[in-house]
């Protein structure tokens, strides 16, 4: 949903402040008065989507939602990979606390997780 100190407009209607809106793929809104080359559109991708429930009316940010949150029936198994970089996320930390962490170690380790988070969505 959107909502925003100054107005926001859902296609050609200004929303009203502070009020929920349900967005559907393909809206398009703007903080300008239409006609305005400040557009977006919304464009929900089924294959990249990990955060929208788009069928349910739940409000929830997981694709596998459970009855108690971490109750590991109710979501997939973490990847043995996920739980390494996790470990590997905790050293780096440590390191940084004792200032041995330099700034471009920093960057390659950023670049390093973003390719397994890319990897498993």
């Amino acid at each position: 949903g959107l909502s925003a100190c100054e107005a926001v407009w859902l296609g050609d209607t200004c929303l009203e402040r502070g009020l929920p809106t349900k967005l559907c793929n393909g809206d398009i809104f703007s903080l300008l008065k239409p006609p305005t080359a400040l557009a977006y559109r919304f464009q929900f991708d089924e294959m990249d989507n990990w955060y929208l429930d788009m069928v349910s009316d739940k409000d929830y940010p997981n694709k596998w939602p459970s009855k108690m949150p971490g109750h590991p029936s109710e979501s997939p198994p973490c990847p043995e990979e996920l739980k390494r970089l996790a470990w590997q996320t905790d050293q780096m930390r440590r390191r940084s606390e004792e200032d041995q962490v330099r700034v471009a170690d920093w960057a390659a380790f950023s670049q390093y997780v973003k390719r397994h988070y890319h990897k498993y969505g």
